[in-house]
């Protein structure tokens, strides 16, 4: 009987941590905007990073759409009401 209360704590510990463990790499990756760009400019906004190549959506320093999956965020936020206030875009 001890044996598998023991093999059950176990199990609980484990499978518990790899949801942890799960959980924060997705967010991580979701927010940090994992993709190797390593020019040190920030790449969108949070929640739009990896959105544009590079850019936070001001006069000084607009998005840039480098790739044709650029212009297709920018279509796709932009039928979705994404863009609130006024935003520039640099191609």
């Amino acid at each position: 009987m001890k044996r598998s209360f023991v093999i059950r704590i176990m199990l609980s510990i484990s499978i518990t941590a790899f949801l942890a463990l799960s959980v924060s790499a997705f967010t991580m990756a979701w927010f940090a905007g994992f993709g190797g760009k390593s020019d040190g400019n920030v790449h969108g906004d949070i929640g739009l990073r990896g959105y544009y190549y590079t850019g936070n959506g001001d006069e000084n320093f607009p998005y840039e759409i480098t790739n044709p999956s650029h212009l297709y965020n920018l279509a796709r936020l932009q039928n979705r009401g994404i863009y609130p206030e006024k935003r520039y875009f640099q191609i």
